[in-house]
């Protein structure tokens, strides 16, 4: 049982590094749009 939790552990470390980059990645989008928008 340890060992599948600590799998886990490691997937949601990576599953929430994945979102926060593409977070950035949206985000960084958006603001370019509204920059062009803006402009």
């Amino acid at each position: 049982m340890p060992i599948i939790s600590r799998e886990i552990k490691k997937n949601f470390k990576l599953h929430r590094n994945f979102l926060l980059y593409i977070a950035l990645i949206l985000g960084d989008f958006k603001l370019k749009k509204i920059f062009i928008l803006n402009n």
